[in-house]
C-alpha cells in the first residue's frame, strides 16, 4: 500500500512509520492511503497518535477530530500560550494529558 498525504506532498518515511498508529479517518483509494497532514512530524508519525486519536469517540465525525487536533485549547500551554494539540504532543506535551482532554470530546 502506497502512502500519501492530503496536503502538500510531504516525504514519510514509511520504514518509521507505524501502522497501529494511523487514524481511522485516513482516506483509502485504490491502493493509496491519505492521512491528513497534522499526523505528520517531520515526514514521521506524530508523537502521542497511539494514544490520544483512540481517546476519541468513534462516531465523532473526522473532521471534527482534525479541528479539535488543530484548534489552539486552552487547557494546552506552551510557553505560557494556548496551543494546538499537534503542537502540544510533536514538542514533547504529555500525550496522557492530551488523552484525557479529547475523552471529553
Amino acid at each position: 500500500m502506497n502512502i500519501s498525504i492530503c496536503a502538500p506532498p510531504r516525504a514519510v518515511n514509511q520504514q518509521q512509520w507505524p501502522r497501529e498508529d494511523l487514524r481511522p479517518d485516513a482516506f483509502t483509494g485504490r491502493d493509496e492511503r491519505s492521512f491528513p497532514r497534522w499526523q505528520l512530524a517531520d515526514g514521521n508519525a506524530l508523537p502521542g497518535l497511539k494514544m490520544v486519536p483512540r481517546a476519541l469517540d468513534l462516531a465523532l465525525h473526522p473532521l471534527s477530530a482534525d479541528h479539535w487536533f488543530t484548534t489552539a485549547n486552552v487547557d494546552l500551554k506552551i510557553d505560557g500560550r494556548s496551543a494546538q494539540p499537534v503542537s502540544w504532543l510533536a514538542t514533547g506535551g504529555d500525550t496522557q494529558f492530551a488523552a484525557d482532554l479529547a475523552v471529553d470530546l
